[in-house]
C-alpha cells in the first residue's frame, strides 16, 4: 500500500506515523503533486531489497537507487515511485507487472501492487493498472482520492470524504464489496489475495472478501487503537497507537506470535507471505514468522539507515532509506570491559557518517545490543566473554572485523578486577592490604571430562568460565589482614575450589596461559577464611584472612 499524503484525518482519531509515499494536496478537486513535507523521505533516497531473489525482485536497478519518494512490491516484483512522476519496475515480468505502461512514466503520485496486479494514481486523478491480475480501471478521472490500494484482481480509491470506491474483483470472492458500515468512515485501505481492509475513523479494522485464508477474521485486539492496517497474500498486519503489531491471516500457515521486540515502538509495518516486517522508533528493523526459508528474515544492516518505509510481498521485502556514504568501510575500535550490571555505551568506529555496521557472525553478550551505526549499548546480565564479527557497509561495499567483548564480574570495592591475567600469583608479587585482585583464567571452556572439585561434580560436556581470587598482603608481620568482600556473575557458581589440593589439580585445566601460580602447601583457604555462594548461587561472598602467605580460590561458573 501506498499513499498520496500524509496528513493526520479530520477525525482526529487516527495518525499517519508511517512514511508516506509523495505528500499531495486535493486541489480543485484533483490531486496536485506539492514538495514533500519536513523529515519525509530525501529526493536522493535509495532502495535495499533481501529474501527470495528467484525473480531478481532483490536485484534493485540503478534506476531505483535515487530519487525514489515511494516502493511496492508484489509477490516477484518490485516497484518504486521516484520524485519526477515516473515509476520503475524490476523481477519477474512473467505477469507484465516490471515493464511499467507509457502512462505510468509520468506525473504519478501514488503507487500499490499485490499477486499479478500494479496501479498507479497520477496528478490528475486518472488511474492506470498493468499486470495479468488488473481489471479494467475507472476510464474517467477520480476527484478527491486520498488514497489507493489494489488486491490481487481489483483495485480501490479512498475519497477525501472516507468513502471507497472499488472496481473489479469477484463476485464470489467479494473484495469489491464495501461494507456500508465502512463506507463515511474509512481513512485508509489496502488489498491482499482477493482480500480488502479498511481502518475506520473508530480505529478499528473491517476486512472483506475470500474468508479461506482467515484474513477476514479481525481479531478483538484489531478492533480499537489501530493506526494503520496492511494485507499481503492471506496475511495482515495492524499497527496500533502504542506501538504494538497484531497480526492474523494465512489459515494454512501463519506469521505466529509478535515477539516482544515488535510489542512497543513500532512506527511502520509490511507483511509478505507468513513473515512480517517492522520499524522501529530507534530506526532498528525487526522481523518474524512461521519460515525463513528464504532469507526473508534477514535483514541487511542497509536496510535500516535511516530507513522512511517498508514494503513486503511474497517471500521478500525491502526498504526506501537515505544513501550510504560513498567512501570505502572501515571499522576500527577495542571495545573496552563491560561490568555485569552497569549501564555500557561505546561506539565502533565503523565507516564515515553514511555507513552502517550489524554484527555478522556471534552474539554479543547477554543485554547488549549494537545499533546500525555501531553502537553497543545496554547492560550486561551475565560475565563472560564473547567475539563476534562486526561488519560495515557503505555505497562502494563491506569490511568485516572480529570483536571481544568482555564483561567483568560485579564486584565490591576492595577487589581490583583484571580480564587480562597477571604474570604471576605467588606471594609476594599482588601485595596489597586494600584489594583482594581477581582475574579470569577460562572464558568458554568445555569440559571433556567429569570434574570434582570442593565435594561438587561438574559432568563432562558443561562449558564453564573459571575465575581466580587472589588475596596476599604487604609484608610479613605475621598478623592477620582481613578483606571481606563478593563477586556476582549473573549466572550459576558450579563449584569453587578452595583447598591447597582442590587448586593445584584444577590449575593444569585452567590456568591463563603466561601465568606463574604457587605450588606451596598452604595455597588454599586457611581455616579463618571463608567462600560462600549467594542464595540464588549467581556469584560469592568471601572472608581472606592473609598472614605470611597467601590465600587463594578458584570460582567455576556456568557460561552464558
Amino acid at each position: 500500500m501506498q499513499r498520496p499524503n500524509s496528513d493526520t484525518t479530520d477525525r482526529g482519531r487516527i495518525s499517519r506515523i508511517a512514511a508516506t509515499a509523495v505528500a499531495t494536496a486535493v486541489v480543485g478537486g484533483a490531486l496536485a503533486l506539492a514538495a514533500p513535507s519536513a523529515g519525509a523521505t530525501p529526493a536522493s533516497a535509495t532502495i535495499t531489497a533481501w529474501g527470495k531473489n528467484a525473480a531478481r525482485q532483490t536485484d534493485v536497478p540503478t534506476a531505483a537507487q535515487s530519487g525514489v519518494v515511494a516502493i511496492a512490491a508484489s509477490t516477484q516484483t518490485g516497484l518504486a515511485l521516484k520524485t519526477d512522476g515516473s515509476v520503475v519496475g524490476w523481477g519477474t515480468d512473467s505477469m507484465n507487472l516490471s515493464t511499467i505502461p507509457a502512462a505510468a512514466q509520468s506525473g504519478v503520485v501514488a503507487i500499490d501492487a499485490e499477486g499479478s496486479a500494479a496501479l498507479a494514481l497520477k496528478s490528475d486523478g486518472s488511474l492506470v493498472g498493468w499486470g495479468e491480475g488488473r481489471s479494467q480501471t475507472p476510464t474517467a478521472p477520480l476527484t478527491g482520492v486520498t488514497e489507493i490500494a489494489s488486491s490481487s484482481d481489483a483495485g480501490m480509491a479512498l475519497k477525501s470524504d472516507h468513502t471507497i470506491q472499488t472496481w473489479g474483483g469477484s463476485s464470489l470472492t467479494g473484495e469489491s464489496n464495501v461494507p456500508a458500515a465502512v463506507q463515511g468512515h474509512a481513512v485508509s485501505i489496502d488489498g491482499g489475495n482477493a482480500l480488502s481492509v479498511a481502518l475506520t475513523d473508530t480505529g478499528a479494522v473491517a476486512a472483506w472478501g475470500w474468508d479461506g485464508g482467515g484474513g477476514t477474521a479481525v481479531p478483538d485486539a484489531a478492533k480499537s487503537g489501530v493506526v494503520k492496517v496492511v494485507a499481503s497474500g492471506n496475511d495482515v498486519a495492524a499497527l496500533k497507537s502504542d506501538g504494538s503489531v497484531v497480526t492474523w491471516g494465512a489459515s494454512t500457515t501463519a506469521i505466529g506470535p509478535t515477539p516482544a521486540a515488535a510489542r512497543s515502538g513500532v512506527v511502520d509495518v509490511a507483511v509478505g507471505f507468513d513473515f512480517a516486517v517492522a520499524l522501529k522508533s530507534d530506526g532498528s528493523l525487526v522481523s518474524w514468522g512461521s519460515g525463513n526459508a528464504y532469507g526473508q528474515q534477514n535483514i541487511p544492516a542497509a536496510a535500516g539507515y535511516h530507513a522512511t518505509a517498508l514494503a513486503a510481498n511474497g517471500f521478500f521485502a525491502m526498504t526506501l532509506h537515505a544513501p550510504l556514504a560513498s567512501v570505502p568501510p572501515v571499522i576500527n575500535g577495542t571495545p573496552p570491559a563491560a561490568v555485569l550490571g552497569q549501564p555500557y555505551d561505546f561506539t565502533v568506529t565503523a565507516a564515515t557518517d553514511g555507513g552502517v555496521a550489524q554484527v555478522t557472525e556471534g552474539t554479543l553478550p547477554a543485554g547488549l545490543r549494537m545499533d546500525s551505526s555501531g553502537r553497543i549499548t545496554g547492560t550486561p546480565t551475565k560475565a563472560g566473554r564473547a567475539t563476534v564479527t562486526v561488519t560495515a557497509t557503505t555505497g562502494l561495499g563491506s569490511a568485516s572485523w572480529p570483536m571481544t567483548v568482555t564483561v567483568q564480574p560485579q564486584h565490591s570495592t576492595n577487589v581490583q578486577f583484571s580480564s587480562v591475567p597477571p604474570a604471576s600469583v605467588d606471594v609476594g608479587a599482588l601485595e596489597s592490604d586494600q584489594y583482594v585482585r581477581s582475574f579470569a583464567e577460562r572464558y568458554n571452556q568445555t569440559l571433556t571430562s567429569n570434574l570434582t572439585v570442593g565435594g561438587t561434580t561438574v559432568p563432562a560436556g558443561t562449558k564453564v568460565n573459571v575465575y581466580y581470587v587472589h588475596d596476599d598482603h604487604v609484608g610479613s608481620d605475621n598478623a592477620a589482614h582481613t578483606l571481606t568482600g563478593s563477586e556476582g556473575f549473573g549466572t550459576k557458581v558450579l563449584a569453587t575450589a578452595t583447598s591447597t589440593a582442590d587448586l593445584q589439580a584444577t590449575t593444569a585445566l585452567f590456568k591463563a596461559p603466561g601465568t606463574t601460580y604457587p605450588t606451596s602447601t598452604d595455597q588454599g583457604l586457611e581455616f579463618d577464611d571463608s567462600v560462600t555462594k549467594y542464595v540464588d548461587q549467581t556469584g560469592i561472598n568471601f572472608t581472606l584472612n592473609s598472614y605470611n602467605a597467601s590465600d587463594a580460590a578458584r570460582v567455576i561458573t556456568l557460561a552464558p
